[in-house]
């Protein structure tokens, strides 16, 4: 019986010696990354352990797209980073180093604890071989282009409880930065249950997604987050949402035919899959895909900013005669050919009927406060009829590029005010001022 006892346990301690031998010969590297460790396995899978931030070991040049080095000796396995195929982090790290992981084109996977906080520029820039990722709850930071290029991407599962930052929309010249970098091929956000805030930008330009639920979770919805999703064609909105930023569900080129909120939210609501606030006093969105005519609702007194931009299939809308205020931009872009502005419409904001393609319009009597380049129409129009017997404060680029010609537009005013707009500033400069039969 001793015999048996001491042959087992010479062959579990046999067995237990090889294993940790197996074990470690599964590490073919190893190195510090300032306070951290890393190990790399023989099937390629880095694992980086310790307490605190990853350093930066270059700097990535938003502007100029590319890695500048700060310097700082590089790790061993930079120089073969497109071969690593998994990256573990583990427990302890707080940051992602800005571009150290950029290129790493064949990782497959990659492990995020729970305990960082920033995702630093650029971190996964072109790592074109990972198809998902998921944010955990602790991030509240993510950089420029944190995970542009990456075009094997399909599923982002973002679990961050407040993320306030994800990218920006940079400028003209350079474009945008959003941190997803507009990937055409991620078509599934899966945004988690203890998610707070989606941030500003968050999900812009992910032109392969078509529908998002926003959980109930969720008490803030930023400007642009979902901006310009082209194939997007549902929202539906949580119990909690409270703020909706401009152009959340905007763009010029996308498919959005309804916007669905829960019943119960006390901010919001929604009607035939129309954005409005919860008593529907103010209309927010207005469907960026939906084609036709829209007559707005009698309970409607705001158009809000961007509440019709960018409809180009809206071919005609029916102002109604409680609508008192209509927002910046309300209908830029939207292929209106006539617009008539109500009596009750006090006030109408920068660029708000920046329709090329627009031939009349009708201003009620009781504006008293025009835009800056409220109608930047191109030179389409050729009727304006004011019905405001004092003419309104105006300048050369109220009606934008008409200046160029002001002899296509005939301008009908109440035969009483002819003269006081033939000497009004802006006004004056139309050649074709006639009084309304």
């Amino acid at each position: 019986m001793k015999k048996l006892v001491i042959l087992f346990c010479f062959r579990v301690f046999l067995f237990a010696s090889c294993d940790k031998e197996a074990i470690k010969e599964t590490i073919i590297e190893s190195g510090n990354m300032g306070n951290l460790t890393w190990k790399l396995t023989n099937d390629s899978t880095l694992i980086i352990s310790g307490k605190g931030e990853m350093m930066n070991y270059g700097y990535y040049d938003v502007n100029l797209g590319h890695l500048d080095d700060n310097d700082s000796p590089m790790p061993l396995w930079w120089e073969n980073r497109s071969s690593i195929t998994g990256v573990v982090i583990e427990n302890g790290v707080t940051s992602i180093g800005e571009a150290i992981f950029s290129d790493c084109s064949g990782l497959k996977f990659v492990t995020i604890p729970n305990t960082v906080t920033l995702i630093n520029a650029a971190a996964f820039r072109g790592c074109s071989g990972l198809a998902e990722v998921t944010i955990p709850k602790s991030v509240t930071f993510i950089g420029w282009h944190a995970f542009a290029g990456c075009t094997g991407l399909t599923t982002v599962n973002f679990n961050a409880v407040n993320c306030t930052f994800m990218g920006d929309p940079g400028t003209s010249m350079l474009g945008s930065r959003y941190a997803f970098g507009g990937n055409s091929n991620i078509t599934t956000v899966n945004i988690g249950s203890e998610v707070t805030i989606i941030p500003d930008h968050a999900f812009a330009l992910l032109y392969g997604l078509t529908s998002i639920n926003i959980p109930n979770s969720v008490t803030s919805v930023g400007s642009m987050a979902f901006y310009n999703c082209r194939d997007l064609t549902e929202v539906n909105i949580g119990n909690s949402v409270e703020i909706i930023g401009d152009m959340a569900f905007g763009g010029g080129f996308i498919g959005l035919t309804s916007i669905n909120v829960d019943a119960a939210n006390s901010a919001f609501s929604s009607d035939n899959g129309v954005l409005f606030n919860k008593t529907k006093t103010t209309l927010v969105q207005y469907p960026i895909g939906n084609t036709g005519a829209y007559t707005i609702p009698n309970s409607v007194t705001i158009i809000g900013n961007n509440a019709f931009a960018g409809c180009r299939g809206l071919t005609e809308v029916t102002i109604g005669n409680s609508v008192e205020i209509i927002g910046e931009l309300a209908f830029a872009g939207c292929n209106l050919t006539s617009v008539i502005i109500p009596i009750s419409v006090m006030s109408f904001g920068r660029r708000a009927f920046a329709c090329y393609g627009l031939t009349s319009v009708t201003i009620g009597s009781s504006v008293t406060s025009i835009g800056f380049e409220a109608f930047d129409v191109g030179d389409s129009l050729t009727e304006i009829i004011n019905l405001a017997t004092t003419p309104q404060t105006i300048n050369e680029y109220t009606f934008y590029y008409i200046w160029y010609n002001t002899t296509v537009v005939t301008l009908h005013v109440p035969a009483a005010s002819v003269d006081a707009y033939k000497t009004a500033t802006g006004w004056k400069d139309f050649v074709n001022i006639v009084a309304i039969e």
